[in-house]
């Protein structure tokens, strides 16, 4: 038997992708075993089972009616719809449930959102994007996120942007790190502090702060400086002091708020700092 990569997991507990060796996968898991095959539940009504010689992978439904051939060196679990396979070549794909072959096996890595239907592609050391089956990021980068808000974060040499759907840069590749963005903001880490900038004008709005969550549908975005909380607008001016110890993101106007360290002051506070 020859040792490889293989993606199982612990069902009863909860879906784990894992790199072993066939042999030492077989002891751990809890697969119904015949003299034949090793079976594994990994989506609805789907389950791997092995060759003889457990060395590749084919897709069963609970009928055990052989969905595909056993030609895959790997298959992780389905997310929805989708299970990355690989050949024995090392080039990766996707089948649906039904076995189809929905992405082709020619990819170097391929990796699948579920909630953004999006895949993450390697091609020649270079990464891309395809969204709803079109690439939409040509594999020209280093390193590639998924979408955030129609804006993916991409490495060139080191240094972090912004690209769009479109393709188009919006913040060139000069940043040591992105940490969060939306479509109008984005915040980096400059000398160990967080720093706002305007997506469209790549200005500094705000600089060294310890804490900031821009991933609100408030007009105020949270941020901490010297172990205390308070609230900027989109444009970085401080609306509300950072004074409170603790302070949660405004829902629908609203912020739960405290001074005190035992929260004992606990209340609410509308935008302009008010208790509500």
């Amino acid at each position: 038997m020859k040792s490889k990569p293989a993606y199982f997991g612990l069902s009863f507990i909860f879906f784990l992708m894992i790199d072993c060796q066939t042999t030492k996968a077989q002891e751990i898991l809890t697969s119904c075993v015949d003299t034949v095959e090793t079976y594994q539940l990994i989506g609805k009504n789907r389950y791997y089972y092995e060759d003889e010689m457990g060395e590749f992978f084919g897709l069963k439904d609970g009928d055990n009616h052989i969905l595909t051939p056993a030609i895959y060196y790997s298959m992780t679990f389905f997310k929805d719809n989708v299970a990355i396979v690989t050949n024995q070549k090392g080039k990766y794909g996707a089948i649906d449930l039904n076995s189809i072959e929905i992405m082709p096996l020619k990819y170097d890595y391929l990796s699948y959102d579920s909630k953004l239907n999006q895949y993450i592609f390697s091609e020649n050391g270079k990464y891309g994007l395809i969204v709803d089956g079109s690439i939409v990021i040509q594999p020209r980068y280093d390193m590639l996120t998924f979408m955030i808000d129609e804006l993916a974060t991409f490495t060139i040499n080191e240094k972090l942007g912004l690209i769009n759907l479109k393709g188009q840069i919006v913040v060139p590749a000069k940043f040591e790190n992105i940490e969060e963005n939306t479509n109008e903001l984005f915040t980096v880490v400059e000398n160990g502090h967080i720093s706002l900038y305007d997506i469209k004008t790549l200005k500094q709005l705000a600089s060294n702060y310890d804490y900031m969550n821009i991933q609100t549908n408030d007009q105020l975005i949270l941020a901490m400086k010297d172990r205390k909380y308070g609230y900027l607008n989109k444009l970085g001016m401080v609306v509300i002091p950072c004074k409170y110890t603790y302070a949660s993101v405004f829902t629908e106007g609203t912020a739960n708020v405290a001074l005190d360290e035992d929260l004992n002051d606990l209340h609410q506070i509308d935008i302009n700092g008010l208790r509500y």
